[in-house]
């Protein structure tokens, strides 16, 4: 046996020592997998039901962020093993007959077992091993004279709570803890950003015309009535043309990679901070934008209805010469059209855009491993630099 003070308490070392058990053993910690439940179930086979003591934290969230299994608890049920609970449990305590360590367990989530034999926990002498065993399990102490109850694991797991744990798991199920690995991983290093600026085509703005609203009966006018009508002249785009430019100078800045427009474009989160600082100053100047044109929108739609007044007068009132009446006329249908104020134009003209982590579904797919490694010449998996003191192993082939 290792006279190390600092030793790897993994899967594997827990295992081992509680199959080697011959007398007593305890485990406490906040949950429990399945491969240890399965060792309990074995040595409660051997040494009897006295002779093991099981404690965790009973809150369905440490089996949510990975700490332990819900089958783990449910098989030591099954095979009539109590299970003690001590709310807020986070550290792990392992007695093997005379062996005793404190170890820190990881939850599944974030991290695995550490690898290449990393110390995470710490051997107990024989002296604190005793007042360990006095705090858990008093009945097994040297001298358990005088000894009421253990300071920690005080109430015993009941079926009630065990299907109240379920109903729970039932609502708010657990991710997988390998996907959840990846996932904090990838999104560490790329997130997914959204941008919609709208309204700045403003010479693709119309008002409808619909010639049965109009009054016009005549097949041959009908005809001659366009379905739309453009509220400005082509090069109205120019007002906003510099916002637009700007826009994909930020696009061109930070590098964002566009994974389609039903998805968005990927931006590396390392630049997430100065994107959003980039975004939101934008949106301040589409803001400020809309003040600004105002005065210059009214005068382009005042000339716009000039022109649908000049067009509806040639259509509709070619050969009339009562001029009173056909101004008349011409007031009546273009109030009629709803035709917009300025403000109501530059209210369209707005910026929305989120930045959002990357989702399951997304790096499922195969064509986005395709696209990051078309993007920025390395495969994900050295991008994300997954490393094993995280606990995150390689990505799936589907990736």
């Amino acid at each position: 046996m290792s006279n190390h003070v600092f030793i790897t308490v993994d899967e594997e070392f827990l295992m081992e020592r509680l199959a080697q058990c011959r007398q007593r053993a305890c485990y406490a910690a906040p949950g429990l997998h399945l491969w240890a439940a399965k060792a309990f179930v074995e040595l409660n086979r051997r040494l009897g039901p006295e002779r093991a003591t099981v404690i965790t934290d009973a809150d369905p969230f440490v089996i949510q962020v990975g700490y332990g299994t819900e089958e783990a608890l449910a098989l030591l049920a099954q095979h009539n093993i109590s299970v003690r609970t001590q709310p807020g449990l986070r550290i792990g305590v392992l007695i093997a007959d005379e062996f005793a360590a404190v170890f820190g367990p990881p939850a599944y989530n974030l991290e695995l077992f550490p690898e290449k034999k990393l110390p995470n926990a710490i051997v107990i002498s024989a002296a604190e091993a005793d007042r360990l065993i006095q705090a858990i399990a008093p009945k097994w102490s040297a001298d358990p004279s005088g000894i009421a109850e253990p300071e920690i694991g005080q109430q015993t797991l009941t079926p009630k709570e065990l299907e109240e744990i379920h109903q729970d798991l039932v609502e708010h199920p657990p991710v997988r803890p390998d996907l959840e690995r990846q996932m904090r991983v990838i999104n560490s290093t790329f997130q997914i950003v959204k941008i919609k600026f709208s309204g700045a085509n403003l010479a693709q703005r119309t008002v409808h015309l619909d010639a049965a609203e109009l009054g016009i009966t005549d097949p041959e006018l009908k005809r001659r009535i366009a379905a739309n009508f453009k509220l400005f002249e082509a090069d109205a785009n120019h007002f906003t043309g510099a916002l637009k430019d700007e826009l994909e100078g930020i696009k061109r800045k930070f590098n964002l990679k566009s994974m389609g427009e039903d998805i968005g474009s990927l931006v590396l989160a390392k630049d997430r901070a100065e994107l959003e600082k980039a975004l939101t100053a934008f949106g301040a100047k589409v803001l400020e934008a809309q003040a600004r044109f105002e005065r210059v929108i009214t005068r382009e739609l005042d000339n716009g209805k000039q022109r649908l007044r000049e067009h509806l007068r040639s259509t509709l009132f070619p050969k009339e010469r009562d001029v009173e009446y056909v101004e008349f006329k011409l007031d009546a249908l273009i109030h009629g059209m709803r035709f917009p104020a300025a403000e109501e134009v530059l209210s369209k003209l707005e910026l929305d855009w989120h930045i959002f982590h990357v989702s399951e579904q997304m790096i499922n797919k195969d064509e986005f491993a395709k696209k990051v490694k078309d993007f920025y010449g390395r495969p994900i998996e050295e991008l994300v630099r997954i490393e094993s003191a995280v606990g995150a192993r390689k990505l799936s082939a589907g990736l």
